[in-house]
């Protein structure tokens, strides 16, 4: 078809003769000096080619393209030139049914806790106390199996992809060479009698106006306090090692989540996003020197030297939890939070940690473990202040505080 479009200089206007239509837009094509033009741009673009091709002058071509073209709707020509591609189809992403977010909140309370269990019945939970009671992300309920520790009730609305969550309870019988006092629920009394006061080195007197010091975790929130961690429990000796772990799947002190998989419960393209509320508190601050976190001989970095830092905790993504796996992340340090003994202070506030976990890149992975690495060893700087100005059950002193754990399917 013809097209008259008085904005075009004639010796362009003359050879332009057909239009073609590329995804709903119309552009006209030039053939001068055999040299098939396709004139898309306006402006600048018009002129740049019209420079190229001799063409003395172009007047631009205005966005009111109604000028330029007839009014009846061309008939797409084959140029023999690609003007475009068609779009593609784009693929369809299902989701499979259930809550999309799951919430625990670390308190052994009935009924604003995930687990619910009385100390008579600790021991049930020696090798992984279940949590009977999800949570909404805004601590509405969302399903509950409380009932009995070896027979929970079926809740409906439990969703399908969260098989378990558990946390290990110190001074059962899988772990009798740590005292009870290492990882358990916080007692009632812990958040209002347990003081420090670090500038005379013991608990009980006040040597400034920052004293007493509450260092005590609040009331039933799980809770790991390092100073009881690194005493043997059987003849109450210092110890280096009897609370450490390894990843593996019998670590004394750790907190695990097991993922069911399958296209009926999370699809093979989703991750899980997990949003971790804690407090971690430590006696000494920072090392002195780079160095300290190198081992002297090997030049390797150690995270566990005692000059480094006073306990570490990593994470493990494992396909079941006898595996042993390397660390996914590390969670502690950092410390929000260390002894001032001057100031006669200590402790830490709530900190969030966010990460993902790639489920979809890892089709095998299942469980997230959470484990307590190393502890106060003998050659931790200040280790006698740490035993002297900390006294039993002080997480807030050095160790770490657990609030929640959200996971959102992303």
């Amino acid at each position: 078809m013809l097209l008259h479009c008085r904005f075009l200089h004639p010796l362009v206007r003359d050879s332009v003769s057909r239009v073609v239509v590329s995804r709903g837009n119309y552009y006209p094509i030039a053939l001068y000096r055999g040299v098939l033009l396709v004139v898309r741009g306006i402006g600048d673009t018009i002129r740049t080619w019209a420079r190229a091709l001799g063409v003395l002058a172009v007047v631009p071509l205005v966005a009111h393209t109604t000028g330029c073209f007839s009014a009846d709707q061309p008939t797409p020509v084959d140029s023999g030139v690609s003007l475009g591609t068609e779009e593609t189809a784009k693929p369809t992403l299902t989701v499979a049914p259930g809550a999309k977010a799951v919430r625990i909140i670390f308190k052994n309370e009935d009924p604003g806790g995930s687990f619910f269990i009385s100390s008579s019945d600790m021991s049930k939970g020696s090798t992984g106390l279940p949590a009977v009671r999800l949570f909404n992300p805004d601590n509405s309920l969302l399903a509950d199996r409380r009932n009995d520790i070896n027979n929970p009730v079926e809740d409906d609305n439990w969703p399908a992809w969260f098989k378990s969550f558990e946390v290990t309870v110190t001074g059962t019988t899988s772990t009798p060479n740590v005292l009870s006092e290492c990882a358990r629920f916080a007692t009632a009394t812990e958040g209002v009698t347990i003081d420090c006061d670090f500038a005379d080195g013991t608990a009980t007197a006040c040597s400034s106006t920052n004293c007493p010091h509450a260092c005590g975790a609040p009331q039933n929130v799980y809770r790991v306090s390092e100073r009881d961690c690194s005493y043997n429990a059987t003849n109450g000796t210092s110890t280096d090692t009897d609370a450490n772990g390894t990843g593996g799947p019998n670590d004394p002190v750790q907190f695990r989540v097991t993922i069911e998989r399958g296209k009926d419960v999370l699809e093979s393209q989703e991750n899980l996003m997990v949003v971790l509320e804690y407090a971690a508190s430590s006696y000494n601050g920072g090392p002195q020197q780079p160095t300290d976190c190198f081992d002297s001989s090997t030049g390797k970095f150690t995270l566990t030297n005692p000059l480094c830092t006073d306990f570490t905790w990593q994470t493990f993504l494992k396909g079941s939890a006898s595996d042993l796996v390397p660390s996914f992340l590390l969670l502690a340090p950092p410390f929000y939070g260390s002894v001032d003994t001057t100031r006669d202070t200590g402790g830490s506030g709530i900190a969030t940690r966010q990460f993902i976990i790639p489920l979809a890149s890892y089709p095998d992975a299942e469980v997230l473990q959470v484990s307590r690495m190393s502890g106060i060893q003998s050659t931790t700087p200040n280790k006698t202040m740490i035993q002297n100005d900390c006294p039993s059950n002080s997480a807030l002193c050095v160790g770490m505080v657990f609030y929640s754990i959200t996971f959102f399917r992303i």
